[in-house]
């Protein structure tokens, strides 16, 4: 028995040196990787800047951690955490987790908005071709929400508040469906290209109110958004009173819209909630359904 020690002892020495090598050239790829898809990203035009990479420790979750982390679109889109952890499980080597830790903001329209959060996770193909965000409890500036997911996946962006809040306008669940096809390279090139996005679907619900949109957006000559499409409000009674209370819509225009739901809405053939069809329109900074004002749209700063 005791012969057998020495051959055990150096089988164990061998083991262990093939699995500190085989984790030390996984983060040696997952480095690699990162690096190149941070020159791909600048070479459109993207601002991608990190301190040194550090390993992780742990032998069986190969993971690389990225201090100051900023990643910033041309469309004036980006993100920064005080580090971004990237980890890779064996069992499942094609998908990265992703932990952003510390102080996190993202940013939209120039301007930089602190995100907090219970919990928020995200999971990536390492193709690019899937980016899946998770979140609890997540608060971005005066928006809150109980939970949301972010899916971008075949150039589809699909998005889910629970339990959102923002001041005085709460609901109970917010979705959408978007779609482009154009360049998203930067707005000069997505309006050059004829670039619309797609609204698939749009919904917002509380209680027994609802909206849901279609239509598209694209870039006017001074590359703001305008579009049209057309929504319908189910229960447009309960829908008018909801964005009149939340100060959404100014007194008269809440009383004219209330008179058009009472007189507009149907009821289906087939039973159901009151529904009332009315388009949508986005020009000038203002948004406007069936010609009513319903709020101004702050100019976009794509910088």
């Amino acid at each position: 028995m005791s012969r057998k020690w020495p051959f055990l002892l150096l089988l164990f020495i061998l083991l262990g040196g093939g699995g500190a090598f085989a984790w030390q050239a996984m983060l040696g790829r997952m480095e690699r990787a990162l690096e190149a898809w941070a020159e791909a990203r600048r070479a459109e035009g993207w601002r991608v800047v990190h301190d040194a990479p550090r390993r992780g420790p742990l032998p069986w979750r190969p993971e690389v951690t990225l201090p100051d982390f900023e990643a910033a679109s041309p469309l004036g889109l980006g993100v920064r955490a005080e580090r971004l952890s990237i980890a890779v499980l064996p069992w499942e080597p094609r998908t990265a987790l992703l932990s952003p830790g510390g102080d996190v903001a993202l940013r939209a329209g120039g301007d930089w908005f602190p995100l907090r959060t219970a919990d928020l996770e995200g999971r990536a193909a390492l193709d690019g071709s899937d980016l899946l965000w998770l979140g609890e409890d997540v608060a971005l500036g005066t928006v809150e929400a109980r939970r949301i997911a972010l899916r971008w996946r075949d150039r589809h962006l699909t998005a889910t508040a629970e339990g959102a809040r923002s001041g005085p306008v709460q609901l109970d669940l917010v979705s959408a469906l978007l779609r482009s096809d154009a360049p998203l390279s930067s707005p000069e090139a997505f309006r050059a290209a004829g670039g619309q996005v797609q609204i698939v679907r749009l919904e917002a619900r509380r209680a027994e109110a609802a909206l849901e949109a279609t239509g598209s957006i694209a870039l006017d000559a001074a590359l703001q958004p305008e579009g049209r499409g057309g929504l319908v409000l189910l229960n447009p009674a309960d829908g008018v009173r909801v964005l009149r209370d939340a100060g959404m819509l100014p007194p008269a225009a809440a009383a004219s819209l209330a008179i058009v739901a009472q007189i507009g809405a149907r009821v289906p053939e087939g039973g159901g909630a009151p529904r009332l069809d009315l388009p949508w329109e986005l020009r000038g900074g203002r948004l406007s359904a069936a010609r009513f004002p319903v709020a101004s749209v702050p100019p976009v700063s794509w910088r």
